[in-house]
């Protein structure tokens, strides 16, 4: 005899807990596959060349954005360092650079930057009279440093690799945590619930603050820098940098987890 029938029904489904993004998403890696070594303190040296030397591809290939450029797009492309930094044997060495596109970015600006970005053989240093042989990276690489998702996995807690530069200096009736507070809304995050800055970043493998280049040229403005921890109330995806240097990888922040393998 065939069994009683059963209606299905709904099964409840525990809420997910809400994950918030910065404006950046995509994160093109370029390795070193030879050249000098670089210490982090130069991380402004590495994205300033490489900036320059992508955007001379991208001229002399037809394959030029305003995602790259950054004339009138707001977000754009940002240039980051990425260092052997927080992780225990840690030296803060330079092994790559990455460059940030934006979420909102159209197919046809991803498809320029990807072209341009495979196009790159080598990036002059000027400053340090050397160059970098560099390679676009792959996902199954073994070194964490060179994986987008050590700089985008979902955390509570972000602290800073690179300093943060800020856009205005603190006041009596201004504080630096209000900035700093700020400036993680100008890249779409929420506000943190708890700021704390410092000279001393919290990675290991992070020289203090006066120990880096703030300064793109001699004529920039001089900004405040400072080392930050911050701590949101639902967990952040990454990449995140914000400040005043974004675009060329100052206030580069890592998510803190409890993996310590190194990098």
């Amino acid at each position: 005899q065939p069994g009683p029938q059963q209606r299905y029904r709904r099964l409840a489904v525990p809420d997910q807990p809400q994950i918030a993004s910065s404006c950046f998403g995509e994160m093109i890696v370029l390795r070193k596959t030879s050249g000098s070594g670089l210490p982090i303190e130069a991380s402004l040296t590495l994205t300033t060349a490489t900036r320059k030397a992508l955007m001379k591809i991208a001229d002399d290939n037809g394959l030029m954005s305003d995602m790259l450029s950054g004339h009138g797009a707001h977000p754009h492309c940002a240039f980051v360092a990425l260092p052997f930094a927080g992780y225990e044997h840690a030296d803060g060495r330079l092994l790559a650079v990455g460059i940030l596109l934006p979420r909102a970015i159209s197919p046809r600006d991803r498809r320029k930057i990807l072209r341009a970005c495979a196009l790159l053989e080598t990036i002059n240093l000027r400053d340090a009279l050397s160059s970098w042989e560099v390679e676009v990276s792959g996902f199954d690489t073994p070194q964490k440093t060179l994986r987008p998702s050590t700089w985008s996995t979902p955390s509570l807690t972000w602290s800073t690799v690179t300093p943060i530069l800020l856009d205005r200096f603190p006041k009596k009736n201004l504080s630096a945590e209000s900035i700093l507070a700020g400036a993680c809304e100008r890249v779409g995050l929420p506000e943190p619930v708890r700021v704390e800055h410092q000279p001393y970043s919290a990675l290991s493998g992070v020289p203090p603050v006066p120990e880096f280049r703030l300064l793109r040229s001699e004529g920039d403005c001089p900004r405040w820098g400072v080392h930050a921890t911050f701590r949101f109330d639902v967990p952040v995806r990454g990449p995140v940098v914000i400040g005043a240097g974004r675009y060329f990888g100052l206030g580069l922040m890592k998510p803190i987890r409890e993996d310590r393998d190194d990098g």
